[in-house]
């Protein structure tokens, strides 16, 4: 019985060192419990006008991510000069050719770009819903 008193103990105290482990508390003491930060994969959509005239994407103007992901949206090659990114309707403000979303908000959102290339102006939505 004694025996079986002492393995218990023992399986308890491993028990408790992988959770403290597991949990990443430094010691019995600490009662913090420490979660790394999740990171996503980079997600790249670019951009160019078609043999049509048009502005299209890779994703043809919808895509997916995971909320925290970052997209970075960029032209596919040289030439092309950015006007205006709108964010949900309202300008950005930037002007370079390549534009980094990010967000923890759930839901829809709408990048806007307008570029000029061989002085003809294009533009094109892309629809980013967030997961």
């Amino acid at each position: 019985m004694r025996y079986l008193q002492r393995m218990t103990a023992i399986a308890a105290m491993i028990t408790a060192v992988v959770v403290l482990y597991l949990t990443g508390c430094q010691n019995s003491t600490d009662s913090t419990v420490f979660i790394p930060p999740v990171t996503y994969p980079v997600s790249i959509e670019y951009y160019w006008v078609n043999q049509h005239g048009s502005l299209v994407t890779t994703s043809g103007g919808a895509v997916t991510i995971a909320a925290g992901a970052t997209l970075t949206i960029t032209a596919q090659s040289t030439g092309y000069t950015v006007v205006r990114w709108h964010l949900d309707g309202v300008d950005t403000g930037q002007r370079g050719n390549t534009y980094e979303f990010s967000s923890m908000a759930i839901g829809k959102h709408t990048v806007g770009l307008l570029v000029s290339k061989d002085g003809k102006l294009y533009n094109t939505t892309i629809i980013i819903t967030v997961l």
